[in-house]
């Protein structure tokens, strides 16, 4: 079962969707799913949506919402990183209160996993029990890749492209007739202005807040799992560099932290086996850490970590 919500982030509405388990569980887990880039509640290859059906099919609530001006969530806005950790905060704690929930997880995808070791600090005693956190965003230098939007614009493509290319009359009747679209016309003009010549101080606050995340993971005490997809590029900058020296305790046994990898993965875990594979390991990781049992995991040393112990969980 699925309920629509509204969160409040401030002034902003976030539209998020609740999928509530299947029977009533003992324990009331909720497992709050922070999405990657500038995608939608319902993720690459629909993962979200899958994931929360996934949990309440195993006895868990999951959240998903649109960040502030995003898809479903009204307005248009040029999001920062630490919007999205202000909406991350708001949607946890709407989540735990109007659910009374028992205790809260975090799962997060690339920046979203950035986001979700963020959210946890500034949470304080209101943070996750547990994180999931797969192909996480640790690294400031890949912040500036294009994907995360952070490319110049090209003001005079887009001014041909989107004025002045096919439909020009109709548009120019609906600009001078049609309130709603005359007034989303200048938002969005407003928003790539804003961009265009904030571009750089964006980009820097970024990359200040993703360099900070090395940091805050070594100060979080609660059990987490790094996923990611051994094609994954990002996976040796994180060995290297966020877990220089095995900082984050990787290679001790007894650590509450583990590195799973899936094999022949990406970076968005593409492949539908692949998807399939992670999403078993989420309900088996958040369905014991509801019932207050460790995650049972096979660790083996793996060259591609540098003799990091990886693990998979176990059979």
């Amino acid at each position: 079962m699925t309920n629509l919500v509204t969160v409040r982030s401030g002034e902003w509405p976030l539209s998020g969707v609740v999928h509530t388990p299947r029977f009533r569980p003992k324990r009331r887990v909720g497992v709050v799913l922070l999405h990657e880039n500038f995608n939608t509640k319902f993720g690459t290859h629909r993962i979200f949506y899958q994931l929360g059906e996934a949990l309440a099919d195993n006895g868990l609530y999951a959240l998903r919402y649109d960040n502030r001006g995003t898809c479903d969530s009204p307005r248009i806005h040029p999001l920062t990183f630490l919007d999205r950790v202000e909406d991350a905060c708001a949607a946890s704690k709407f989540f735990m209160n109007n659910y009374e929930l028992d205790s809260m997880l975090f799962w997060g995808l690339c920046m979203g996993a950035a986001v979700a070791v963020h959210a946890s600090e500034q949470l304080g005693p209101e943070r996750p029990r547990g994180m999931m956190l797969c192909s996480i965003l640790a690294d400031p230098l890949d912040a500036s890749l294009p994907q995360f939007g952070y490319a110049q614009v090209n003001l005079s493509r887009f001014i041909e492209q989107r004025l002045f290319r096919g439909g020009v009359w109709q548009r120019t009747v609906r600009f001078v007739t049609d309130r709603t679209y005359r007034q989303n016309a200048y938002r969005l003009v407003k928003t790539l202005l804003g961009r265009y010549f904030s571009n750089g101080s964006e980009l820097g606050q970024l990359q200040s807040q993703i360099a900070r995340v090395g940091d805050l993971l070594s100060r979080y005490t609660g059990p987490t799992v790094f996923v990611f997809g051994d094609k994954d590029d990002s996976l040796p900058t994180f060995v290297k560099r966020i877990n220089v020296d095995d900082r984050l305790g990787l290679a001790t046994r007894e650590s509450e932290r583990t590195l799973l990898l899936i094999e022949g993965g990406d970076h968005t875990f593409s492949v539908l086996e692949h998807t399939q594979i992670l999403i078993s390991w989420t309900t088996a990781w958040a369905q014991a850490m509801r019932d207050g049992t460790p995650p049972q995991f096979d660790h083996f040393k793996s060259e591609i970590t540098g003799g990091i112990p990886v693990a998979a969980p176990a059979n």
